[in-house]
C-alpha cells in the first residue's frame, strides 16, 4: 500500500468516526501506522496473526458497537481468508467492510470482484486511483450501515490520477458525503390496521422477538402487556429483553423442547418482530394467524407463513400498531394464557436451576453455564461458539437488563466466539466479557486469540476477558487424560493443556477437573485483574447443581 493511499484511507475513516481498523500483522501496517501517527492517532490499528480472525473481530466489534467493523487485508494472501467473516456478517446482518489491496490480487491473477460477489453481492467497490478512495469508501460504509450487510473496497495502485497538462497540483481526494442517519420507515397504514385486527382477535398471543427489535424493547413490552402475550426470543435476539421478565420464556432452539416451543405450539396468534436472518428457527406448527414486522421484505414469511407483513422499522411500526389495538379487551382467555406463560417460564428456570432436562452428553457443559449464570456481572457481554457453547448460551444463561451477547447464528462458523469477544472488548473496554468455546474452536484459532489478548488487554479499562472451554467430561488436560503423546479416545488429537499455554503468554490459566470446583473457579476468574482461560473440559456432571442465589457477583477485587 502506498503512503498516499494509507493517508487518504486513515483520513476518511477518521471523518466517519471509525475508531478501530482490524488487520493482520504484516498487512500494510507500515504505511497505515505512519498515517495514523501523522493524523494524531485518531484510529487504533488492531493487528493479529490471522486475516480470518481479524475479520471476525471486526464483525464482533460491529455487533456490539453499532459502528461499522473495518478490516484491512492484502489481496494476494488475505482476501480468501476474509470470506468466512464476510459470509457471517452477511447472514447475521452486520455492517462490516473489508478493505483489500487489489494489487496483490492482480499479481495472483485473482478476480477479487468475483471472489467477493457471493458474500457481498454487488457491493464490491474499486478505487482506481488513491484520490477516488474516499468517495468509494463512503459508498461502502453507507451501504453497510443502511441495511446491515457487508461491503468490500479494493484499494488502488500507488499512482494518483494524472493532473491536467501544465499543472503540478498534489493529488486531492475526491470527496463524497460523510455520515449516515438511519431512515425511519413505517408500514402502510392499511396493513397496520389489518395487523391490529388480527392481534385483537387472538386470545393466546406469542411475540417472537429478534435482533431487529433491539431499539424497540419498550414497545415490545407494551404490546405484551396489552395482549397478555408471552415472548420467545430467537438466538440473535437473546439480549433484546431480560430473561427475568415473567412473561419471557427464554430463547427458541431446536435442540431442547423448552417453554418457547410449547407456547408456539399452543398459541393462536403469532407476532414476529425483527426476526432477521434465515437462521431464525422455523415454526413447524400450522393453523395460527400470524403477523410479521421487519425492515427486510425479502425475509417475510420465512419463520412462519404470515397473513400480514409490515415492512418497516420495528419501533415506529409498533408505535403505529399499538394505538390501533383495543387495549381494553382484557378477555378472560388472555388472562388465563398469561398465567400459563408465566407458570411455564418459572417452571423452566426452576428446572434449569435444579434438574435440567438436557439430553445425554450435555449435562457437563450445561453445568458450567449454570455456575456462570448465577455469577454474571450486571454489565457482562457474553459470546459463544455454535454447538455445545451455543446451547448453554441460549438455554442456560439468564440475562438481566443491560447484558449483551451474540453468537454466529446463521453461518454457525467454528472459531467465532473468541474473536467476537475481542471485538466486544474493543467496542466496550469497560465491560467484562465472557467467551464460551470448545476444543475445536481453540484448535482453529485459539493461539491467535491468546496472542491478541496478551497484546491488547493492558489498554482495557476493565481487564476481565474470560475464555471458558466446554467439553463433555472426557477431554481436558486434567487427571485421567492420556500422556502428552497419547491420543484421546477414538483417535482424536493429543490433549492440549490450554491453561498452561495461556500462562505462557501472560494470561491466567485455570483448569477445573471436578464439577464441585466450578463455582470457586468462576469466582476466581471473574475477580481476576487480567484475562483468564478457564478450562472446564474435564468436569463431570455427577454432582448436584447448586441452588441459584440472588447475588450476581464478579466485581474486581481490591
Amino acid at each position: 500500500m502506498s503512503e498516499l493511499t494509507a493517508r487518504f484511507l486513515v483520513q476518511r475513516l477518521r471523518d466517519w468516526d471509525v475508531g478501530h481498523l482490524f488487520g493482520c500483522e504484516g498487512t500494510g501496517p507500515g504505511p497505515v501506522a505512519a498515517a495514523i501517527s501523522a493524523a494524531g492517532d485518531p484510529i487504533r490499528y488492531v493487528s493479529c496473526a490471522d486475516e480470518e480472525f481479524a475479520m471476525m473481530q471486526a464483525v464482533g466489534y460491529a455487533k456490539f458497537s453499532g459502528k461499522p467493523g473495518v478490516c484491512l487485508a492484502d489481496g494476494f494472501s488475505g482476501a480468501v481468508r476474509l470470506l468466512n467473516g464476510l459470509y457471517d456478517a452477511a447472514l447475521d446482518r452486520v455492517p462490516a467492510v473489508a478493505v483489500v489491496d487489489a494489487r496483490g490480487g492482480r499479481r495472483a491473477g485473482t478476480d477479487l470482484r468475483g471472489l467477493f460477489r457471493e458474500a457481498v453481492g454487488d457491493r464490491t467497490y474499486l478505487a482506481a486511483t488513491p484520490d477516488e478512495l474516499p468517495g468509494q469508501l463512503d459508498r461502502a460504509l453507507r451501504g453497510a450501515l443502511a441495511d446491515g450487510r457487508p461491503a468490500a473496497l479494493l484499494l488502488p495502485d500507488a499512482r494518483p490520477s494524472a493532473p491536467a497538462a501544465g499543472r503540478r497540483d498534489p493529488p486531492r481526494p475526491r470527496l463524497g458525503a460523510v455520515g449516515f442517519t438511519p431512515p425511519v420507515s413505517t408500514a402502510i397504514e392499511r396493513e397496520v390496521s389489518r395487523a391490529a385486527d388480527i392481534i385483537d382477535s387472538g386470545d393466546r398471543v406469542v411475540l417472537m422477538v429478534g435482533p431487529g427489535a433491539a431499539d424497540a424493547a419498550a414497545e415490545v413490552r407494551e404490546l405484551a402487556e396489552i395482549t397478555r402475550a408471552g415472548i420467545a426470543k430467537v438466538p440473535l435476539g437473546k439480549d433484546v429483553l431480560a430473561d427475568d421478565l415473567p412473561y419471557v420464556t427464554g430463547t427458541l432452539t431446536a435442540d431442547i423442547d423448552g417453554p418457547c416451543n410449547e407456547l408456539l405450539r399452543d398459541c393462536d396468534t403469532l407476532v414476529i418482530i425483527g426476526s432477521g436472518p434465515a437462521a431464525t428457527p422455523v415454526v413447524p406448527w400450522s393453523g395460527r394467524r400470524a403477523v410479521q414486522i421487519d425492515r427486510d421484505a425479502a425475509g417475510m414469511g420465512t419463520p412462519y407463513p404470515t397473513e400480514v407483513n409490515l415492512v418497516g422499522d420495528a419501533r415506529s411500526t409498533l408505535r403505529a400498531l399499538l394505538w390501533r389495538l383495543d387495549g381494553s379487551s382484557r378477555r378472560p382467555g388472555r388472562h388465563r394464557w398469561r398465567r400459563r406463560v408465566e407458570a411455564e417460564a418459572a417452571r423452566w428456570w426452576r428446572s434449569v436451576d435444579g434438574h435440567p432436562p438436557y439430553p445425554a452428553g450435555l449435562e457437563a457443559p450445561m453445568r458450567v453455564c449454570q455456575e456462570l449464570s448465577v455469577r454474571l456481572p450486571d454489565n457482562a457481554v457474553v459470546t459463544a461458539e455454535p454447538g455445545l457453547a451455543g446451547t448453554g448460551y441460549t438455554q442456560v444463561l439468564r440475562f438481566g437488563s443491560g447484558m449483551r451477547g451474540s453468537l454466529s447464528s446463521s453461518l454457525a462458523a467454528v472459531g467465532t466466539g473468541l474473536p467476537y469477544a475481542l471485538g466486544a472488548k474493543f467496542a466496550a473496554p469497560d465491560r467484562p466479557v465472557i467467551a464460551l468455546a470448545d476444543e475445536k474452536a481453540m484448535r482453529a484459532n485459539g493461539l491467535a486469540g491468546l496472542l491478541a489478548i496478551s497484546g491488547h488487554h493492558r489498554r482495557w479499562d476493565d481487564p476481565r476477558l474470560v475464555l471458558c472451554l466446554l467439553g463433555e467430561g472426557d477431554g481436558g488436560a486434567g487427571e485421567g487424560d492420556g500422556g502428552a503423546g497419547e491420543p484421546a479416545g477414538g483417535g482424536s488429537p493429543s490433549p492440549v493443556d490450554f491453561a498452561a499455554l495461556a500462562r505462557s503468554v501472560g494470561i491466567e490459566g485455570i483448569t477445573v477437573t471436578g464439577a464441585d470446583d466450578l463455582g470457586a473457579a468462576w469466582d476466581r476468574a471473574l475477580a481476576a485483574r487480567r484475562p483468564v482461560l478457564l478450562d472446564a473440559r474435564g468436569t463431570g456432571a455427577a454432582a448436584r447443581p447448586r441452588r441459584r442465589t440472588a447475588s450476581r457477583g464478579g466485581s474486581v477485587s481490591a
